[in-house]
């Protein structure tokens, strides 16, 4: 058996992130540290534990675990402070805003491009080998139908 990994996870109270985190709960024995903005009068472990249960059932998982990090990718270091000592083995980035009206715009940018910047800046502080980096938002560009997973070349004229 392979010896678990300390995974941490962006996203994790979103749609993605929290089928992820259940995910990887239910079917491994890894361990989740999970980066959760703070939300006025919610807690942040609350919250989490709150969208997992919507997934699962939580009373069969082990809660030991998990351990919910209030944080922000729109922040440097995550917002994470420097006294935390994580060893952590490989993230994965579910974070982002998907509300792309144009009033909300700055936060978008700050989120989904600044966000992607900060998370990569602290696994190079933190020396963290590996990035599964999970998008639901306009991935395919104009293109429709099946899009295989391989890398294509961009035409502006499409």
């Amino acid at each position: 058996m392979n010896k678990p990994k300390n995974i941490l996870l962006t996203g994790a109270t979103g749609f993605l992130g929290g089928y992820l985190a259940a995910e990887i709960l239910e079917n491994s024995s890894d361990n989740l540290f999970c980066l959760v903005r703070a939300r006025k009068a919610k807690n942040t472990s609350k919250r989490f534990w709150n969208r997992i249960s919507e997934i699962t059932n939580i009373d069969q998982l082990d809660s030991s675990r998990v351990q919910v990090i209030e944080g922000d990718t729109a922040l440097k270091r995550l917002g994470i402070p420097k006294t935390s000592n994580l060893h952590i083995d490989e993230v994965w980035h579910c974070a982002a805003v998907l509300n792309f009206e144009h009033h909300k715009e700055k936060e978008t940018i700050k989120t989904n491009h600044q966000g992607l910047i900060n998370v990569l800046g602290f696994m190079k502080q933190q020396g963290i080998p590996l990035i599964n980096f999970v998008s639901t938002a306009y991935v395919a560009g104009k293109a429709s139908g099946s899009i295989p997973d391989a890398h294509i070349k961009h035409n502006s004229k499409t």
